[in-house]
């Protein structure tokens, strides 16, 4: 981020080519995936 604000942004473009990966039913899956992602961290925490 520094050299992107310094103007030499070559190596900040290599990033902005990456596409995000795209996950079939993420949409209906994502109240799900969170909960499950907060249980485990918390679990993790206790132990």
């Amino acid at each position: 981020m520094a050299d992107a604000v310094a103007g030499t942004v070559e190596q900040f473009d290599m990033f902005a080519k990456v596409k995000p990966l795209k996950i079939p039913g993420a949409h209906h899956l994502s109240t799900p995936m969170v909960a499950l992602g907060m249980m485990y961290y918390k679990t993790k925490d206790r132990l």
